[in-house]
């Protein structure tokens, strides 16, 4: 079996400029059960998909730059019947973070947001008015990384007026109280291949900071979830879409009264922690019996 790997410029550097590669760790997770596993460059049309068995995009870091691009990446890797981890339709459903919405509706605890589809016309102050939050952030739906994320306090000025419209002229726009408790304790992020728990982390950001992303200079500790928790997060992985088990998800969120306040569902390129994990070894392990499974049984 031979797997590719997208990996664009921005995840290569990562792995080049810090001590946790997590492409090595899987590549030799693989081959000890017979599997290769080949970093490739971008999604071009000139890359021969045909030659691989399946393509991961766990590297596709910057995507969300170019949404349309990836879609027909996808089309074009289904319209040569080459499977993709995880599943496109699943991919196309995370993208745009319009899903929160479908998973609150579904009856999962997702923190507290307000979603505008791209190209609404809005009336910022009054939206915050209603909500009745002193401190807010605007982000995109299409977006990673905090990425035109920003934090604002009381009723909003010239320059998060001028950030919304932006954003709505791109993509949908989400707009969420601040987290007191995110900043304060971090934010939890779970583990799962093939829809078993493996291991979490807790990211608490740096002081002054409202980001809980290891680049933002978060601090990552692993953490032991209680049973609670984990048969809460069964029950958002069961809420999302697509074939059951998936090969891979991480699951985002923070604390709340003892229960998990979903932010995100991260089912496209999340990094997985494996450094962090109590085994690096175990985790790559676990994560590559996953993905051949769900090779397998396609």
């Amino acid at each position: 079996m031979r797997l590719a790997l997208i990996a664009f410029p921005y995840y290569r550097t990562y792995a080049e400029t810090t001590q946790h590669n997590e492409s090595d760790s899987l590549r030799a997770a693989l081959l000890a059960r017979g599997v290769t596993l080949e970093l490739v460059d971008g999604f071009s049309a000139a890359n021969d998909f045909a030659r691989f068995d399946a393509v991961l995009v766990l590297g596709c870091w910057g995507y969300h730059k170019q949404p349309a691009e990836f879609c027909e990446f996808l089309e074009r890797l289904g319209q040569q019947r080459i499977p993709v981890l995880n599943p496109p339709s699943v991919l196309r459903w995370n993208m745009d973070k319009k899903y929160l919405v479908e998973l609150q509706r579904a009856g999962v605890a997702v923190a507290p947001l307000l979603h505008f589809p791209v190209h609404s016309q809005i009336d910022l102050a009054e939206e915050i008015r209603r909500a009745g939050w002193s401190r807010y952030v605007l982000k995109p739906t299409i977006s990673a990384n905090a990425l035109h994320t920003q934090v604002c306090q009381g009723p909003p000025d010239v320059k998060a007026c001028a950030l919304a419209q932006q954003i709505l002229s791109q993509s949908g726009l989400l707009i969420q109280p601040y987290f007191e408790e995110l900043v304060a304790h971090g934010e939890l992020s779970l583990l799962y291949f093939g829809g078993e728990f493996s291991h979490a982390v807790c990211k608490v950001p740096k002081a002054g900071d409202f980001r809980s992303q290891p680049d933002y200079g978060a601090c990552v500790t692993p953490i032991t979830p209680s049973a609670e928790l984990l048969a809460q997060i069964d029950g958002i992985l069961n809420a999302a879409p697509g074939p059951k088990p998936l090969p891979y998800a991480r699951v985002d969120g923070f604390l709340q009264n003892g229960r998990l306040q979903l932010i995100e569902l991260e089912l496209i390129e999340p990094f997985l922690f494996l450094h962090s994990a109590a085994s690096e070894p175990a985790a790559a392990a676990h994560c590559a019996r996953a993905l051949i499974q769900a090779v397998s049984a396609i």
